[in-house]
């Protein structure tokens, strides 16, 4: 989880003010992506997230 939230965490520091009011994030369904801690840095910064659909193998 913590490469995820280091990532987020980076490019909001870096492009915080560039960032289109609608922007979200697109990700897997593992849970690097789907950890309350993630989701709640994505939601303080008005940042949306779609998933990809689970695989059927």
């Amino acid at each position: 989880m913590i490469f995820a939230t280091i990532t987020i965490e980076e490019l909001i520091k870096a492009h915080k003010d560039e960032l289109h009011k609608d922007a979200f994030i697109h990700s897997a369904q593992g849970v690097h992506y789907t950890s309350p801690k993630l989701q709640k840095l994505l939601k303080e910064n008005n940042l949306g997230q779609s998933m990809s659909r689970l695989s059927n193998y």
